[in-house]
């Protein structure tokens, strides 16, 4: 019996990948108050064909549902978070996010948004034909998250109100008070000259 202790090892190899795909998170916030976050903003993402660029997109037919996912930011009640809307596992490529309702008294953008999802060279954000800017992913969550702000519609005074009502009355009075000193005058002229009629 020669027993002897073997001794064995092993050697494991933990290989982290960078997973090939990016998740999408739009934050809507007051233009004024970056604190306050609006729910039921509603985005249409388009992802372009393969040759698109931002002056020519075209949009790919076979992305989401008939061309397009629905995007629209949460009112934190069902499990949403107030103000932020999500899209997971967008492959690389272009796309176009364009604002279809605003929250309630809010303005909608005035021109959709582009980002480019290149995790090789870079990602980048532009609005409308304005210059790219360079845009990073969270690399422990594959996330791109844009933080967008909206300003509240200008609110144009009420017609009709009281306002038109003190604009007349005032009209009245200047005209009264006119037509009072025009004959006060006029009498005062007949009282210095007697006998002319």
């Amino acid at each position: 019996n020669n027993d002897k202790d073997v001794s064995q090892s092993f050697e494991e190899v933990i290989i982290n990948k960078i997973s090939p795909k990016t998740n999408l998170k739009v934050v809507k916030v007051d233009a004024s108050n970056n604190n306050k976050k609006l729910a039921g903003v509603e985005f249409k993402l388009e992802k372009g064909t393969a040759d698109s660029i931002v002056a020519e997109f075209v949009p790919d037919s076979t992305f989401g549902n008939n061309g397009s996912i629905t995007m629209t930011t949460g009112d934190g009640k069902n499990d949403t978070i107030l103000g932020e809307a999500m899209v997971s596992d967008l492959k690389d490529g272009l796309y176009r996010l364009t604002e279809t309702k605003a929250s309630s008294g809010y303005s909608l953008l005035k021109s959709p948004l582009f980002l480019k999802i290149d995790r090789t060279n870079g990602c980048t954000i532009q609005e409308g034909d304005s210059e790219p800017q360079g845009i990073t992913v969270d690399s422990e969550t594959n996330t791109i998250t844009l933080t967008i702000s909206n300003r509240l519609q200008f609110e144009l005074p009420v017609t009709g109100g009281y306002l038109r009502f003190y604009m007349i009355a005032g009209g009245l009075a200047l005209a009264g008070t006119a037509l009072f000193i025009y004959r006060l005058q006029k009498r005062r002229k007949e009282v210095k000259t007697p006998g002319k009629k």
